[in-house]
């Protein structure tokens, strides 16, 4: 039985497939300066696919990525601070989730997993 809290659990995006490896390169060409990159939200629609992901503890990009494009390309992008994004989704799960992912990738950092 999954406890109350693992709803607010935020996931590695790791190299675990090509896609996977592809849309961190895409994330790298546009915020160079992360290690650790945590999906906040993953959202697929009909066309495309729109991502919000914690880079380390301080930036937060979101972007729409094109079903089927080949080479892949992210469009709507969107680089905001840590603090910018914790103001504009407000109180609730999403700041709670913001939180447990910040601070995941300060101990991660901290730990030399980078």
């Amino acid at each position: 039985m999954a406890r109350l809290t693992d709803r607010y659990q935020v996931d590695l995006l790791l190299p675990e497939d090509a896609y996977r490896t592809e849309l961190l390169g895409q994330i790298d060409n546009v915020c160079p300066s992360g290690s650790i990159y945590q999906v906040l939200s993953s959202i697929p629609e009909q066309c495309e696919d729109v991502y919000t992901i914690l880079v380390d503890d301080h930036t937060v990009v979101s972007f729409d990525v094109l079903r089927g494009g080949r080479p892949m390309v992210l469009t709507e992008v969107t680089i905001q601070s840590f603090a910018d994004y914790r103001n504009q989704i407000g109180q609730g799960k999403e700041r709670i989730k913001l939180q447990r992912a910040a601070q995941r990738a300060r101990e991660m950092i901290d730990n030399g997993r980078a």
